[in-house]
């Protein structure tokens, strides 16, 4: 076990003003046994107001601090030796290590970066052409977009089967990869390589690549044979949930996608709302479904997986938008900023405490034990593994905390990677292949219709980072406390390639599935075929 000291003098000391909105009370811990103990030191006020001049100590028990911090001693070393590999190059890690906030660009520009190439350098070939231009697709950009898909889900799932291991040695996650690239190249050979196109032809290679995953994860024991096979399958019935309400997910913003394409404006209106509906409940049942999960890798799945698929596939619609309808592009906008903003009316006390009482009436109602006393909210930090569903405001609070900051960097990432990819889609390789392109797809967007959606994703960027500006010193303002406990609890996390590799895969697979859903080949966007397929101007 491996004590961390972390110093946020500084946080308490610039966060100015009344911390009272947001104070919690930690509960009295036992004395530490050596080695098993997170220490945080940090300066505290008394209740008089006065500053501590002594640093306060808590000690957590083992099974409450973070998983990371009891295994990882030096993150950047252990992620290595978890996959097997060796370090060539220490300065680089211990430059990365006295600067871990370049972590977080690289986390989001690598997957952008992947994408560009995969869509924008490679090919796809003539969908109408000989067999040796389709094979560009077949054996290289179907199969890679879906060996991401798999390689997410194989990190999590043995991410959540052992928390001891968050990483492994690379052969652990051969065999779901092999099965993928094997399985894909001769369905997609079969399908496309031999015949044509045919309407959602994509979504067939979804289902196929979420059933390969499914069953290679169900007969992959082997590949973990130092984990508990009891242990395994009890893990894997619970993930299997997750994986199978993620791909409906994937299914309804591809169908919202398509959606907006054909219908009338009505649903155009309609849909961005009903999604923040679709979205919230399908986070809450990942959240639930993993409660015996890793709190942080919990937080995480229930927190960016879907936020950041949303986040992407939404992007796409920004050529849709005519310019006589501008208000479309403010109602997509308008729904991410009233989220945020209603987000961090989550963090005050009396939303807190009608949010305990309504939902212990409504257990009580449905147990009938209206003549029971009800649940009061609680100030006090009671557990630290708490997931916020309960009456503890202060694991409520790191919740949120964590949710608001997740979405933040999804929004990030989905603006950023329209951006940047909209210009190469247009004029690169594969132009004649997606929705942005002025080419052999019959002029489908006019240069004023292009350049209105790249302000339109810049537009939507500077409000992102205006609400986060916003919604940081909001939290630091009125509640520092919760922002000390995320920094002693996560800084040595966030900072650590071991949880920005969870997040740059999941950024990776939205952004590779986002597009996939957009090109010519798999019929989704162009459902109709290619000629009939063209933008109103």
């Amino acid at each position: 076990m491996t004590s961390f000291v972390i110093d946020v003098d500084a946080v308490l000391t610039s966060a100015s003003g009344s911390f009272s909105s947001c104070d919690v009370t930690l509960p009295p811990l036992s004395t530490p046994k050596p080695g098993s103990s997170l220490q945080l030191e940090s300066a505290s006020l008394m209740n008089d107001g006065s500053r501590r001049s002594k640093p306060r100590r808590h000690s957590l028990p083992p099974e409450s601090v973070p998983f990371v911090q009891r295994h990882v001693r030096s993150p950047l070393a252990t992620a290595a030796d978890r996959l097997g590999l060796k370090r060539s190059n220490s300065q680089v890690y211990s430059w990365i290590q006295r600067h871990p906030w370049v972590l977080l660009p690289i986390c989001v520009l690598i997957p952008i970066g992947v994408t560009l190439v995969l869509y924008g350098i490679v090919p796809l070939g003539d969908p109408k052409g000989s067999f040796v231009e389709k094979l560009p697709k077949t054996l290289v950009v179907n199969p890679v977009v879906y060996s991401v898909y798999a390689l997410m889900m194989t990190i999590l799932f043995y991410a959540v089967l052992d928390s001891s291991k968050p990483w492994r040695r690379w052969q652990a996650y051969v065999p779901p990869l092999v099965t993928m690239l094997v399985v894909q190249i001769g369905a997609d050979f079969l399908l496309y390589g031999l015949g044509d196109t045919f309407p959602l032809i994509g979504l067939v290679s979804f289902a196929l690549a979420t059933l390969i995953i499914l069953v290679s994860l169900r007969f992959s024991h082997f590949a973990v044979p130092e984990v508990d096979r009891k242990q395994y399958m009890a893990r894997y019935k619970s993930f299997r949930k997750i994986l199978i309400f993620t791909a409906v997910f994937v299914v309804l913003l591809t169908l919202w996608v398509l959606g907006y394409q054909q219908l009338d404006q009505t649903f155009r209106i309609l849909a961005p709302f009903i999604f923040i509906f679709v979205l919230h409940f399908n986070k809450r049942f990942l959240l639930t479904s993993g409660h015996d999960y890793p709190i942080e890798l919990n937080m995480l799945i229930s927190g960016l997986v879907l936020e950041n698929m949303d986040d992407v596939f939404q992007s796409l619609v920004f050529p849709l938008i005519p310019e006589s309808q501008p208000f479309l592009f403010f109602l997509l906008v308008a729904r991410k900023f009233l989220e945020n903003v209603v987000f961090l009316m989550f963090f005050t006390k009396t939303w807190f405490a009608f949010r305990v009482r309504a939902n212990d009436f409504l257990k009580r109602l449905a147990t009938c034990r209206l003549k029971e006393a009800g649940q009061a909210p609680s100030f006090e930090d009671l557990d630290v593994d708490d997931r916020g569903h309960g009456f503890q405001r202060p694991a409520y609070l790191r919740r949120q905390t964590h949710w608001y900051f997740m979405r933040v960097l999804s929004q990030t990432h989905g603006y950023l990677n329209y951006l940047a990819m909209a210009p190469v889609l247009r004029f690169g390789v594969n132009q004649d292949y997606f929705p942005l392109s002025e080419g052999a797809s019959g002029e489908c967007l006019a240069d004023e219709e292009f350049n209105r959606s790249m302000w339109f994703g810049a537009i939507a960027l500077g409000i992102t980072w205006m609400t986060a500006g916003v919604g940081y010193f909001a939290i630091r303002r009125f509640c520092a406390s919760t922002l000390i406990e995320m920094e002693s609890l996560y800084q040595p996390l966030i900072t650590s390639p071991v949880y920005f590799g969870f997040v740059m895969v999941i950024l990776l697979n939205s952004s590779l599935l986002a597009f996939n859903v957009a090109q010519f080949h798999n019929r989704i966007w162009f459902i109709s075929g290619l000629d009939e397929s063209c933008l109103e101007s």
